[in-house]
């Protein structure tokens, strides 16, 4: 049976390239198993040259991480936004939310202000289908899916990519949208110290240092920190019938620390090794929706993260490139509600961990091939869970570039062929095979790189959520979980034009249209009675659009304008 089907609502022309990835993927799944088996390796590669991928680039040279192996963006099948340190510096926003909200394809969700949850959706999706990854490594909460981005402090944050459409045969769970990739700053070569500190209204106060040392050539080190606080209460009017009143906002208070530590050793070119340690606490009211002035929402909210990532890489003579990243994850979170329509007290903890092995090959310098295994394991336990729980995780994916310069006069051609298997204990195993096409044209010679004035992009791939612990054991207030319930599954398809000009300085439009056609939906509906909520598969649910992006800089990027 062939792990790639051809939608009937996709152009013909995918259907070859599905069947010559069939063919692929069965010419070398044999001998894949075996090469995982005796190298046992997984994730975040590097680039063979020691280039500065945090600078400012040229609009087509940009280097990213969000296709899982380092790439020009200019040659990447899907579409991906990328925010650097300036642009955040510049950008009127202190939560990872607000310094992402106007990206193309983006939704941020925010439940109300200051330190109140955030989330991030893709293409019309759910928060609980993007994944958020920090340094590589999954962090989207095992007990509801979600990423919480107020819980990410932006000061440890060197740049985000943003990749839109489908991932799982990248990253696997969660990728039904789009992946928010953040990478976070590495120690600064010579010794530093910087301190921040503002005030404002409703009682708001931070503070935030950041230190850098050198203890050996080959060795840094940073330490950083911040605290920010809020009282809100802040005055408003509300209109309704008519009438006008006037009334405090209550309940909207909070309180945010953080603390991290970046360590990163390079004792040469072909070696490195980096480690973060992060802890993150915040404590807030969520009042949620206003229904009457009398009667606003008195829920508070307290969550504690610590995170410890590690990776290493190593060149193994001119082709090949092994790495392997772990990290462990421990969360807390206490949700208090006593005036609800169902009343609440719950609290949980969530505890993760995984190795994420990677050995990339260069077969040839036109094409490469990555294979990675990825181990992992969650537990989850408190008063909302009849039980401990657990699960274990493991994967197999296999991706590969294969690249054409000059595929024809004035041609280049890229294609991404990858897969994934996940198996998680207790569920449906799930395949997830995608390809991607990347064909430029007409190149120009620009700084010394080549630029192309067109490129067509697209993809066509499967993705999978499986249930969240919630969704599977809940047992506290207001319903119950259902044991039953299959993972979600999506195919995705998109397909874009960029064009690239430098006319009056450099100019980019970009046009992508997008389908995304999902099977078995998770939906929280009424069991029996209005006071028992429990989640069920739903039938095919649909998203499509057009997606259009604009970017013009002056020579320099002393002036920048974008719209989307």
């Amino acid at each position: 049976m062939p792990l790639f089907r051809t939608p009937t609502h996709v152009p013909v022309c995918w259907g070859f390239l599905l069947d010559t990835m069939n063919a692929f993927v069965r010419k070398f799944t044999l001998s894949i198993s075996g090469m995982l088996l005796a190298c046992g390796v997984v994730v975040g590669a590097v680039p063979r040259t020691e280039r500065d991928t945090t600078r400012t680039f040229q609009m087509g040279e940009i280097v990213v991480t969000a296709t899982r192996s380092p790439l020009s963006m200019s040659r990447s099948p899907v579409r991906i936004s990328l925010l650097s340190r300036e642009t955040m510096d510049l950008t009127n926003g202190r939560s990872l939310g607000a310094l992402i909200r106007n990206t193309p394809g983006v939704f941020v969700r925010e439940y109300g202000i200051g330190g109140a949850l955030q989330t991030a959706s893709f293409r019309g999706l759910a928060g609980e289908q993007t994944l958020v990854l920090l340094d590589g490594v999954p962090i989207n909460n095992v007990q509801h899916g979600l990423a919480d981005l107020c819980m990410i402090p932006t000061d440890q944050i060197e740049r985000i990519e943003l990749a839109r459409g489908g991932g799982s045969a990248l990253y696997g769970a969660n990728a039904l949208g789009g992946v928010v990739n953040i990478l976070t700053a590495g120690p600064s070569s010579a010794p530093s110290l910087s301190l921040e500190g503002s005030t404002g209204s409703f009682g708001a106060s931070r503070f935030a240092f950041r230190s850098s040392v050198a203890p050996a050539d080959e060795w840094r080190l940073s330490i950083g920190g911040s605290t920010e606080t809020g009282s809100g209460n802040f005055p408003f009017v509300l209109r309704q019938g008519g009438l006008e009143t006037e009334a405090i906002r209550t309940n909207s208070d909070y309180r945010a620390h953080d603390l991290f530590l970046k360590s990163s050793w390079h004792p040469t070119a072909g070696r490195r090794a980096e480690l973060l340690l992060s802890c993150a606490s915040l404590d807030r009211g969520t009042p949620g929706p206003l229904l009457t002035v009398s009667s606003q929402g008195m829920a508070r909210q307290a969550d504690w993260q610590l995170r410890a990532i590690g990776s290493a890489s190593a060149f193994i003579g001119d082709r090949m490139h092994m790495s392997v990243s772990g990290d462990v994850q421990d969360a807390y979170e206490h949700y208090a509600e006593f005036l609800a329509l169902f009343p609440a007290d719950n609290f949980y903890r969530n505890f993760m961990l995984g190795v994420r092995p990677q050995l990339r090959y260069d077969l040839d310098r036109s094409a490469a091939i990555v294979l990675g295994l990825e181990l992992g394991r969650a537990i989850a336990d408190g008063n909302a869970l009849d039980e401990e729980k657990s699960q274990s995780h493991s994967a197999v994916s296999v991706s590969s570039e294969i690249s054409a310069d000059p595929f024809a006069p004035n041609l280049s051609l890229s294609l991404f062929p990858s897969v994934r298997y996940d198996r998680f204990t207790g569920l449906e195993d799930s395949w997830s095979p995608k390809v991607g096409l990347n064909l430029r044209a007409f190149p120009v010679q620009t700084g010394g790189e080549d630029r192309y004035r067109v490129t067509l992009h697209s993809t066509i791939g499967r993705d999978f959520r499986p249930p969240t612990f919630n969704e599977l054991y809940y047992a506290g207030a207001g319903g119950h979980g259902n044991r039953e319930l299959l993972p979600e599954r999506s195919v995705s398809f998109d397909a874009g034009l960029t064009f690239d000009c430098s006319w009056a300085g450099d100019e980019e439009v970009d046009a992508t249209y997008y389908s995304i056609t999902s099977d078995d939906r998770i939906f929280w509906l009424p069991a029996g009675s209005e006071f028992d909520w429990s989640p069920v598969n739903i039938g095919k649910t649909k998203s499509t659009g057009l997606e259009i992006d604009c970017r013009w800089s002056l020579p320099g990027r002393s002036v920048e304008l974008s719209a989307n």
